[in-house]
């Protein structure tokens, strides 16, 4: 999907277990956060914490994709999450 990256995201900082979610990230809409929170993206999002959760449009900082999530390929999140795309395909 073009101008949209994917990312897994993980249970804390050091990225060892997965929470089992991704997050698509659309790369050209974006607003500046505070200093703490660096850039601000629109992003799809899981809500909640079970494999799969519902996805919702959000936003998601900088910060957040640097700490707690690693950029993974779309086959990848559409294989972990795939109700990221049910939000994706129906915008």
């Amino acid at each position: 999907m073009t101008g949209i990256r994917f990312y897994e995201q993980f249970k804390d900082e050091q990225q060892g277990e997965s929470a089992g979610k991704a997050v698509a990230v659309y790369i050209r809409k974006w607003r500046e956060g505070s200093e703490e929170q660096g850039r601000l993206f629109d992003a799809v999002v899981g809500l909640g914490g079970p494999p799969n959760p519902p996805a919702v449009l959000s936003t998601v900082s900088e910060r957040h994709l640097q700490k707690k999530c690693r950029l993974i390929s779309e086959t990848r999140a559409r294989q972990m999450h795939p109700n990221i795309f049910r939000v994706l395909d129906a915008r």
